[in-house]
């Protein structure tokens, strides 16, 4: 379910807003006399920033920040899984390994992992580049490794 907390300081509306920011709140709602005389609520996603701003009936608040909440998730997700492809490139064999972190570029590679397994090549690139098997993702059956140096 959805919980809320309600700030009944005297602190000014800016600092409120702040606090809330700074602790993370997920979805922000700003109730004063004018809304309340509208019958409206002003909710803000934080996600959205100034853009995620929403006016919304006092009847509907409960309904549309749930759906908000379910859009914030479907949108980081997104944006979690479009940067981590960003960070990850195919390569064919262990001189690409190679020839990659040679050129000082970084993020991960993914690979076949039978080239690296038990590979005396790929344990010399490891070490010279400090390089290390990270993960066998789910999607590739366990057939191909994610590789990537240590920071």
């Amino acid at each position: 379910g959805i919980s809320a907390r309600v700030d009944a300081s005297e602190a000014r509306s800016s600092d409120k807003m702040w606090t809330a920011i700074k602790k993370g709140v997920p979805v922000r709602l700003e109730i004063g006399a004018r809304e309340l005389a509208e019958g409206q609520v002003v909710f803000t996603r934080r996600d959205l920033g100034k853009d995620g701003k929403m006016k919304v009936s006092i009847d509907s608040c409960a309904a549309e920040i749930g759906k908000a909440l379910q859009q914030m998730q479907k949108d980081l997700l997104a944006r979690s899984r479009a940067r981590l492809a960003s960070q990850i490139t195919d390569v064919k064999t262990l001189k690409d390994v190679r020839d990659y972190y040679a050129a000082d570029k970084t993020g991960g590679l993914r690979l076949d992992y039978a080239l690296v397994k038990d590979s005396p090549e790929f344990a010399a690139i490891a070490k010279e580049y400090a390089v290390t098997t990270r993960c066998l993702p789910f999607a590739d059956g366990g057939e191909k490794v994610i590789v990537a140096k240590s920071y």
